[in-house]
């Protein structure tokens, strides 16, 4: 697609066109003008903010620009594009629906991040992945009723490298789906291991991002990981993000109630923080809520974060939906949990993540008592 974006006047504004996938370029000739271009950029973003209509569905979308000036930033096609690139990644970073300007020191991220993508795409090969595991407990009895698995990588030089710094990247270059199905079968399989060992009984949270979620073969992929590994999927408890939910409500229906009819529990993460609806309890049938740690860490209970919070419980218990609260730190927050009638507790306070070696002592520690 390319063509002529005009004035009013009908004199020329620039060029337009798409280079490929969802990435467009627009030529602004003979404006050297930062601040027009600041508007123009603005004037797109503020275009796509309003939802488009499709078959009877609003769609919303989200841009990122990323701007090169001739001669600063280039004096050819090629750098100038491959600069505006690297600003538009800028973009992305810095929360999306935004722009900004092409700039010498991105070139220093840039290879940071060309070198961190291609070492996340051997990692899978160089078995570099491992899960850790955070245990889960119920608040009236203390006992041990759960985890959740978590993606931990140490790279080639036996370095962690911080999930904040590559889950975002591997969700934008599509690399979460073969991560993540690494971690459903992996999961699956550990979860398998400790049950034949007499730890059952233990619900197994594996968390699922948006592009994940809407992987044609999601489905699939679910119960090849529990017909491989002998998981019973009334154990298994796929966590979503109330994003993920938003994006296509059939589909998301469709998914779920494909999930739900192999026996597996949905878990609805971060809930509190993304576009809370009561529709989406009612139709995608929900057995979990997690309250998301923001609501937690550093709360005044007494205040306004104390009421969302007993206001989550109490809905959840209406609901007859499992309440979990993530982020528990302090023997405060637990009494008032407690005190909420929420159901079950994870948090630094009982353990933080850990890798499955010591998981295991965690669960021999359990049986013993």
């Amino acid at each position: 697609t390319s063509g002529i974006i005009s004035r009013p006047q009908d004199e020329p504004l620039g060029h337009f066109s798409r280079i490929g996938g969802d990435e467009f370029t627009l030529i602004l000739p003979n404006f050297a003008d930062k601040k027009y271009i600041a508007t123009v950029a603005e004037k797109i973003i503020s275009i796509f903010n309003e939802p488009f209509q499709v078959a009877g569905r609003e769609i919303f979308m989200s841009t990122s620009i990323g701007i090169a000036l001739y001669p600063d930033n280039g004096d050819t096609v090629e750098t100038l594009l491959k600069n505006a690139d690297t600003a538009m990644y800028r973009a992305k970073e810095v929360g999306k629906n935004t722009f900004e300007y092409y700039s010498s020191a991105m070139n220093s991220k840039a290879k940071v991040r060309i070198k961190l993508e291609n070492d996340m795409r051997r990692a899978i090969d160089n078995q570099e992945f491992l899960l850790y595991y955070q245990p889960q407990y119920d608040i009236d009895t203390g006992q041990l009723v759960g985890m959740e698995s978590l993606i931990r990588w140490k790279n080639e030089k036996m370095e962690l490298v911080s999930p904040g710094e590559f889950i975002p990247l591997a969700e934008e270059t599509g690399m979460i789906v073969p991560i993540g199905d690494w971690v459903i079968q992996s999961a699956c399989r550990q979860g398998t291991i400790w049950k034949d060992q007499g730890y059952g009984n233990l619900h197994l949270g594996v968390n699922l991002s948006p592009r994940q979620f809407f992987d044609p073969h999601v489905v699939e992929k679910v119960q090849s990981a529990l017909d491989s590994t002998g998981f019973d999927p009334h154990f298994l408890e796929i966590e979503i993000t109330e994003t993920a939910m938003v994006q296509d409500n059939d589909k998301t229906v469709q998914i779920l109630n494909a999930l739900k009819g192999m026996g597996v529990n949905i878990s609805l993460d971060d809930f509190g923080t993304g576009y809370s609806s009561l529709s989406h309890l009612k139709m995608a049938h929900i057995d979990t809520l997690k309250i998301d740690q923001t609501f937690i860490l550093n709360a005044n209970l007494e205040g306004r974060d104390g009421a969302i919070i007993s206001s989550i419980i109490d809905m959840g218990r209406r609901l007859k939906i499992k309440v979990i609260a993530e982020g528990v730190e302090t023997e405060e927050s637990l009494a008032y949990l407690k005190n909420k009638n929420c159901h079950v507790a994870q948090g630094y306070l009982f353990s933080p993540p850990l890798p499955v070696d010591e998981f295991q002592k965690l669960l021999e520690e359990r049986e013993s008592v």
